[in-house]
């Protein structure tokens, strides 16, 4: 599924990162959703995606922003439910919000990393 206009980072090179990849949502800095991408068999439902993303990533970067002096920027937010993982990202022009499965090994989630900060 595609909405808008494709975004810099491709979401085919994302998903190639690793086959637990299930969901890309793409969104502005501001959390306005611009694309919803999915190769999964069960899907949240659209509305209910845009509706969240925004509050999560600003939710998860804004408390990043007190300990930036010390720690550094906020590279990604991992969420960990019982079934899947949430990987929240931010590059110098989008918000990524990616699910994968619970399997997803953790550098595949580096590797996701570097391919945001690599957009600017």
């Amino acid at each position: 599924m595609w909405l808008g206009m494709p975004p810099k980072l491709d979401a085919e090179l994302l998903f190639g990162t690793h086959d637990d990849i299930r969901h890309i949502v793409v969104a502005d800095l501001l959390g306005n959703v611009q694309n919803i991408f999915s190769r999964a068999k069960k899907t949240l439902p659209e509305d209910m995606q845009k509706e969240t993303v925004g509050v999560i990533s600003s939710v998860a970067f804004s408390l990043g922003e007190k300990v930036r002096e010390v720690a550094g920027d906020v590279e990604c937010v991992v969420v960990y439910h019982e079934k899947l993982k949430v990987i929240i990202l931010k590059s110098g022009k989008n918000l990524y919000v990616i699910t994968a499965r619970k399997s997803l090994p953790e550098e595949a989630v580096y590797k996701l990393i570097s391919l945001a900060k690599g957009e600017g």
